[in-house]
Protein backbone atom coordinates (compact mmCIF):
# COMPACT_ATOMS: atom_id res chain seq x y z
CA UNK A 1 0.00 0.00 0.00
CA UNK A 2 1.34 3.40 -0.97
CA UNK A 3 1.54 5.99 1.82
CA UNK A 4 -0.97 8.80 2.00
CA UNK A 5 0.42 12.21 1.14
CA UNK A 6 -0.92 15.70 1.89
CA UNK A 7 -0.48 18.55 -0.56
CA UNK A 8 -1.68 22.15 -0.09
CA UNK A 9 -3.47 23.48 -3.15
CA UNK A 10 -5.08 26.74 -4.18
CA UNK A 11 -6.63 26.97 -7.68
CA UNK A 12 -7.60 24.49 -10.39
CA UNK A 13 -8.59 24.24 -14.03
CA UNK A 14 -10.00 21.42 -16.18
CA UNK A 15 -8.92 20.67 -19.75
CA UNK A 16 -9.61 17.81 -22.22
CA UNK A 17 -7.04 15.02 -22.14
CA UNK A 18 -7.71 12.15 -24.53
CA UNK A 19 -10.81 10.18 -23.51
CA UNK A 20 -10.88 11.83 -20.06
CA UNK A 21 -9.94 15.25 -18.63
CA UNK A 22 -6.95 16.71 -16.85
CA UNK A 23 -7.42 18.47 -13.51
CA UNK A 24 -4.50 20.85 -12.94
CA UNK A 25 -3.97 22.42 -9.52
CA UNK A 26 -1.67 25.28 -8.57
CA UNK A 27 -0.15 24.87 -5.13
CA UNK A 28 -0.03 27.47 -2.40
CA UNK A 29 3.41 28.14 -3.85
CA UNK A 30 2.74 29.22 -7.48
CA UNK A 31 5.70 27.21 -8.81
CA UNK A 32 4.15 23.96 -7.55
CA UNK A 33 1.66 22.09 -9.78
CA UNK A 34 -0.42 18.95 -9.32
CA UNK A 35 -1.75 17.14 -12.40
CA UNK A 36 -4.63 14.74 -11.81
CA UNK A 37 -5.64 12.65 -14.84
CA UNK A 38 -9.25 11.77 -14.04
CA UNK A 39 -10.37 8.12 -14.26
CA UNK A 40 -13.20 9.06 -16.66
CA UNK A 41 -14.54 12.14 -18.42
CA UNK A 42 -17.26 12.75 -15.81
CA UNK A 43 -16.60 10.69 -12.65
CA UNK A 44 -19.05 10.64 -9.75
CA UNK A 45 -17.56 12.64 -6.85
CA UNK A 46 -18.14 11.01 -3.46
CA UNK A 47 -18.69 13.01 -0.26
CA UNK A 48 -17.38 11.51 2.97
CA UNK A 49 -20.46 11.21 5.18
CA UNK A 50 -18.65 12.36 8.32
CA UNK A 51 -17.77 15.64 6.61
CA UNK A 52 -21.48 16.45 6.11
CA UNK A 53 -21.72 17.34 9.80
CA UNK A 54 -21.75 21.03 10.63
CA UNK A 55 -19.04 20.21 13.19
CA UNK A 56 -16.60 19.02 10.51
CA UNK A 57 -13.97 21.68 9.67
CA UNK A 58 -13.63 20.48 6.06
CA UNK A 59 -15.71 18.79 3.34
CA UNK A 60 -14.00 15.71 1.88
CA UNK A 61 -14.65 14.97 -1.82
CA UNK A 62 -13.23 11.77 -3.34
CA UNK A 63 -12.80 10.99 -7.05
CA UNK A 64 -13.31 7.20 -7.15
CA UNK A 65 -11.33 4.87 -9.36
CA UNK A 66 -7.74 4.71 -10.64
CA UNK A 67 -6.06 8.03 -11.47
CA UNK A 68 -2.63 9.22 -12.53
CA UNK A 69 -1.03 11.85 -10.32
CA UNK A 70 1.94 14.05 -11.24
CA UNK A 71 3.48 16.59 -8.83
CA UNK A 72 5.89 19.14 -10.31
CA UNK A 73 8.00 21.84 -8.67
CA UNK A 74 9.89 24.71 -10.28
CA UNK A 75 12.74 25.86 -8.07
CA UNK A 76 15.51 27.23 -10.27
CA UNK A 77 15.73 30.58 -12.03
CA UNK A 78 14.83 29.09 -15.41
CA UNK A 79 11.52 27.97 -13.89
CA UNK A 80 12.05 24.46 -15.30
CA UNK A 81 9.65 22.04 -13.55
CA UNK A 82 11.11 19.08 -11.70
CA UNK A 83 8.97 15.94 -11.56
CA UNK A 84 8.62 14.94 -7.91
CA UNK A 85 5.89 12.35 -8.24
CA UNK A 86 4.39 10.34 -11.12
CA UNK A 87 2.22 7.47 -9.90
CA UNK A 88 -1.12 5.73 -10.35
CA UNK A 89 -3.36 6.21 -7.34
CA UNK A 90 -6.86 5.06 -6.42
CA UNK A 91 -9.56 7.19 -4.78
CA UNK A 92 -7.99 10.65 -4.75
CA UNK A 93 -9.48 12.88 -2.04
CA UNK A 94 -9.72 16.65 -1.71
CA UNK A 95 -10.64 18.50 1.48
CA UNK A 96 -12.36 21.87 1.09
CA UNK A 97 -12.63 24.56 3.71
CA UNK A 98 -15.94 26.00 2.44
CA UNK A 99 -19.07 24.25 1.19
CA UNK A 100 -19.39 26.68 -1.71
CA UNK A 101 -15.98 25.63 -3.07
CA UNK A 102 -16.80 21.93 -2.55
CA UNK A 103 -20.06 22.39 -4.45
CA UNK A 104 -18.45 24.14 -7.40
CA UNK A 105 -15.66 21.56 -7.56
CA UNK A 106 -18.15 18.68 -7.75
CA UNK A 107 -20.12 20.44 -10.49
CA UNK A 108 -17.00 21.06 -12.54
CA UNK A 109 -15.72 17.50 -12.11
CA UNK A 110 -19.11 16.09 -13.08
CA UNK A 111 -19.69 18.76 -15.75
CA UNK A 112 -23.21 19.04 -14.37
CA UNK A 113 -25.28 21.20 -12.06
CA UNK A 114 -25.70 19.72 -8.58
CA UNK A 115 -29.38 20.40 -7.96
CA UNK A 116 -29.33 18.93 -4.46
CA UNK A 117 -27.43 16.76 -1.99
CA UNK A 118 -29.34 14.88 0.71
CA UNK A 119 -28.20 13.07 3.84
CA UNK A 120 -30.03 9.71 4.03
CA UNK A 121 -30.15 6.93 6.61
CA UNK A 122 -30.73 4.01 4.24
CA UNK A 123 -31.63 2.99 0.67
CA UNK A 124 -33.12 -0.42 -0.09
CA UNK A 125 -34.39 -1.94 -3.33
CA UNK A 126 -36.93 -4.50 -4.49
CA UNK A 127 -36.19 -6.55 -7.59
CA UNK A 128 -38.09 -8.68 -10.06
CA UNK A 129 -39.04 -12.02 -8.52
CA UNK A 130 -37.94 -11.12 -4.98
CA UNK A 131 -40.28 -11.12 -1.98
CA UNK A 132 -38.30 -8.80 0.23
CA UNK A 133 -35.96 -5.87 -0.15
CA UNK A 134 -32.17 -5.61 -0.29
CA UNK A 135 -30.25 -2.94 1.56
CA UNK A 136 -28.09 -0.90 -0.82
CA UNK A 137 -26.70 2.03 1.16
CA UNK A 138 -26.47 3.16 4.78
CA UNK A 139 -25.64 6.70 5.99
CA UNK A 140 -24.75 8.08 2.57
CA UNK A 141 -25.22 11.22 0.50
CA UNK A 142 -27.74 11.15 -2.37
CA UNK A 143 -27.11 13.68 -5.13
CA UNK A 144 -29.33 14.91 -7.97
CA UNK A 145 -27.53 16.17 -11.10
CA UNK A 146 -28.51 17.96 -14.30
CA UNK A 147 -26.14 17.93 -17.29
CA UNK A 148 -24.91 21.31 -18.52
CA UNK A 149 -25.61 20.57 -22.18
CA UNK A 150 -28.83 21.16 -24.12
CA UNK A 151 -30.19 17.73 -23.14
CA UNK A 152 -30.42 18.78 -19.47
CA UNK A 153 -30.58 15.13 -18.39
CA UNK A 154 -31.27 14.63 -14.68
CA UNK A 155 -29.77 11.77 -12.68
CA UNK A 156 -29.72 10.54 -9.09
CA UNK A 157 -26.52 9.06 -7.65
CA UNK A 158 -25.24 7.55 -4.41
CA UNK A 159 -22.58 5.18 -3.13
CA UNK A 160 -24.09 1.73 -2.52
CA UNK A 161 -21.71 0.80 0.28
CA UNK A 162 -23.41 -2.58 0.79
CA UNK A 163 -22.38 -3.49 -2.77
CA UNK A 164 -19.20 -1.44 -3.01
CA UNK A 165 -20.46 0.41 -6.09
CA UNK A 166 -21.19 3.97 -7.16
CA UNK A 167 -24.72 3.97 -8.61
CA UNK A 168 -26.47 6.43 -10.91
CA UNK A 169 -30.12 6.37 -12.05
CA UNK A 170 -31.75 8.47 -14.73
CA UNK A 171 -34.72 10.37 -13.28
CA UNK A 172 -36.66 9.36 -16.42
CA UNK A 173 -36.54 5.79 -15.12
CA UNK A 174 -38.84 6.70 -12.21
CA UNK A 175 -42.58 6.78 -12.72
CA UNK A 176 -43.63 7.88 -9.23
CA UNK A 177 -42.41 9.46 -6.01
CA UNK A 178 -44.50 8.52 -2.99
CA UNK A 179 -44.11 9.11 0.73
CA UNK A 180 -44.75 6.00 2.85
CA UNK A 181 -44.40 5.88 6.59
CA UNK A 182 -42.36 8.29 8.66
CA UNK A 183 -39.72 10.12 6.58
CA UNK A 184 -39.67 7.37 3.96
CA UNK A 185 -39.91 7.82 0.15
CA UNK A 186 -40.60 5.07 -2.41
CA UNK A 187 -39.35 5.61 -5.97
CA UNK A 188 -41.07 3.27 -8.42
CA UNK A 189 -39.36 2.50 -11.72
CA UNK A 190 -41.27 2.37 -14.99
CA UNK A 191 -40.32 -1.28 -15.51
CA UNK A 192 -42.29 -2.23 -12.39
CA UNK A 193 -45.44 -0.86 -14.02
CA UNK A 194 -44.72 -2.52 -17.37
CA UNK A 195 -43.90 -5.89 -15.82
CA UNK A 196 -47.04 -5.69 -13.70
CA UNK A 197 -49.19 -5.27 -16.80
CA UNK A 198 -50.53 -1.91 -15.68
CA UNK A 199 -50.70 1.52 -17.25
CA UNK A 200 -48.03 4.00 -16.24
CA UNK A 201 -49.34 6.66 -13.90
CA UNK A 202 -48.21 9.58 -11.76
CA UNK A 203 -48.90 9.58 -8.05
CA UNK A 204 -49.57 12.84 -6.26
CA UNK A 205 -51.41 12.85 -3.01
CA UNK A 206 -51.32 14.03 0.57
CA UNK A 207 -48.46 16.28 1.61
CA UNK A 208 -46.50 15.68 -1.62
CA UNK A 209 -49.34 17.19 -3.64
CA UNK A 210 -49.43 20.30 -1.47
CA UNK A 211 -45.68 20.67 -1.74
CA UNK A 212 -45.84 20.41 -5.53
CA UNK A 213 -48.59 22.99 -5.89
CA UNK A 214 -46.96 25.47 -3.53
CA UNK A 215 -43.54 25.30 -5.18
CA UNK A 216 -44.42 25.38 -8.87
CA UNK A 217 -41.81 25.04 -11.59
CA UNK A 218 -39.38 27.63 -10.26
CA UNK A 219 -37.49 25.11 -8.12
CA UNK A 220 -36.16 23.36 -11.22
CA UNK A 221 -34.00 26.33 -12.21
CA UNK A 222 -30.20 25.88 -12.17
CA UNK A 223 -27.29 28.24 -11.98
CA UNK A 224 -24.25 28.47 -14.21
CA UNK A 225 -20.69 28.03 -12.96
CA UNK A 226 -17.23 28.57 -14.38
CA UNK A 227 -14.68 25.79 -14.88
CA UNK A 228 -11.96 27.48 -12.85
CA UNK A 229 -11.87 29.04 -9.44
CA UNK A 230 -9.94 29.66 -6.28
CA UNK A 231 -10.26 27.18 -3.42
CA UNK A 232 -8.51 27.16 -0.09
CA UNK A 233 -7.99 23.43 0.18
CA UNK A 234 -5.76 20.58 1.19
CA UNK A 235 -5.55 17.49 -0.98
CA UNK A 236 -4.70 13.96 0.09
CA UNK A 237 -4.44 10.86 -2.03
CA UNK A 238 -4.19 7.20 -1.15
CA UNK A 239 -4.06 3.83 -2.86
CA UNK A 240 -6.88 1.74 -1.42
CA UNK A 241 -9.04 0.31 -4.20
CA UNK A 242 -12.37 0.52 -2.38
CA UNK A 243 -14.77 1.65 -5.08
CA UNK A 244 -16.12 0.63 -8.45
CA UNK A 245 -16.84 2.89 -11.42
CA UNK A 246 -20.25 4.34 -12.15
CA UNK A 247 -20.96 1.95 -15.04
CA UNK A 248 -24.38 0.33 -15.28
CA UNK A 249 -24.44 -2.81 -13.13
CA UNK A 250 -26.56 -5.80 -14.20
CA UNK A 251 -28.47 -5.94 -10.91
CA UNK A 252 -29.85 -2.46 -11.58
CA UNK A 253 -31.86 -3.73 -14.55
CA UNK A 254 -33.91 -5.93 -12.20
CA UNK A 255 -34.78 -3.23 -9.68
CA UNK A 256 -38.46 -2.28 -9.51
CA UNK A 257 -38.38 0.28 -6.71
CA UNK A 258 -36.07 2.11 -4.34
CA UNK A 259 -37.00 3.01 -0.77
CA UNK A 260 -35.15 6.00 0.66
CA UNK A 261 -35.28 6.33 4.43
CA UNK A 262 -34.29 9.61 6.06
CA UNK A 263 -33.09 9.90 9.63
CA UNK A 264 -34.60 12.13 12.34
CA UNK A 265 -35.16 15.71 11.29
CA UNK A 266 -32.05 17.74 12.01
CA UNK A 267 -32.82 21.38 11.48
CA UNK A 268 -29.85 23.46 10.47
CA UNK A 269 -29.91 27.20 10.82
CA UNK A 270 -31.15 28.73 7.58
CA UNK A 271 -31.53 25.34 5.86
CA UNK A 272 -34.59 23.27 5.01
CA UNK A 273 -34.97 19.65 6.09
CA UNK A 274 -33.40 17.15 3.64
CA UNK A 275 -36.51 14.95 3.51
CA UNK A 276 -38.76 17.86 2.51
CA UNK A 277 -36.26 19.14 -0.05
CA UNK A 278 -35.80 15.68 -1.59
CA UNK A 279 -39.53 14.95 -1.99
CA UNK A 280 -40.22 18.37 -3.43
CA UNK A 281 -37.35 18.47 -5.92
CA UNK A 282 -37.64 14.90 -7.16
CA UNK A 283 -41.44 15.16 -7.48
CA UNK A 284 -41.04 18.23 -9.68
CA UNK A 285 -38.41 16.56 -11.86
CA UNK A 286 -40.31 13.29 -12.34
CA UNK A 287 -43.52 15.20 -13.06
CA UNK A 288 -41.69 17.39 -15.58
CA UNK A 289 -40.44 14.38 -17.54
CA UNK A 290 -43.89 12.75 -17.34
CA UNK A 291 -45.63 15.80 -18.76
CA UNK A 292 -42.92 16.25 -21.38
CA UNK A 293 -43.70 12.87 -22.86
CA UNK A 294 -40.26 11.45 -22.15
CA UNK A 295 -39.90 7.72 -22.67
CA UNK A 296 -38.94 5.82 -19.49
CA UNK A 297 -35.47 4.28 -19.66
Amino acid sequence: MKPRQMLKLQTYRLTPSGPTRLLTWTGTTPTHTLEHHLPSSTPLPYTLHASLSSLSPTISITIPGPSRIRWLKSTDQSNTPTLKLDESRTDVSYSFVTRADALRFQEDIRDAHLLGAFDIAQISSTTTGSRGSSREAVNQDVKIWCTRDERAEVTLSYYADQRGEHVEWGVREFISVEGKGKRCVVLTLARAVREGGKTAFWKRKGRDEMVWESVGSGASSVRSTSTAGTVASVSSFGSVASSVGAGRARWMDKVQSLTVQFGPEAKKKGEEDDYVRFVRLLSILVQRDSEGGAEPA
